[in-house]
């Protein structure tokens, strides 16, 4: 899997943590042939999947994307293992304008109104270390 490549110890500690709650981790699949999405999780089967080929097209910053991705979809892994619900972090900030508009854009691909998780996933993705907390809690 290529993406292992660009992910920093704390997204490698992460995916190993996916690992263990017992999704499965995938690459370049199917519904990566949409170039817009950078990564996915579903529920059930327990998928974790990274479109390194999109974030490769789509970003100036590899590596720093692939992580981005792989946290933000690691939020993901932690409300599947809530009881698929959000995770609901104490007095969240509201998101800049830039992670706004790439959550609308992200919420025109879902079939169900999935607003509330994307916005944690989007709040968190710059915070490793809180969804690193946050997946121990809620998966084990």
């Amino acid at each position: 899997m290529e993406f292992l490549l660009y992910l920093t110890p704390v997204g490698k500690e992460l995916l190993y943590n996916v690992l263990l709650a017992k999704f499965n981790v995938k690459e370049n699949i199917g519904l990566c042939s949409n170039p817009f999405i950078s990564g996915a999780v579903s529920y059930p089967p327990k998928q974790f999947v990274i479109c390194t080929d999109n974030i490769k097209r789509n970003s100036k910053n590899v590596g720093e994307s692939v992580t981005k991705t792989v946290v933000h979809e690691a939020v993901h892994v932690a409300q599947v293992c809530k009881n698929n619900d959000i995770i609901r972090v104490p007095n969240p900030p509201p998101l800049d304008n830039q992670k706004y508009v790439r959550l609308k854009m992200s919420l025109v691909s879902t079939t169900n109104n999935e607003y509330d998780k994307e916005y944690e996933a989007y709040l968190l993705e710059d915070y490793p270390e809180k969804v690193l907390y946050y997946v121990k809690k809620f998966c084990f």
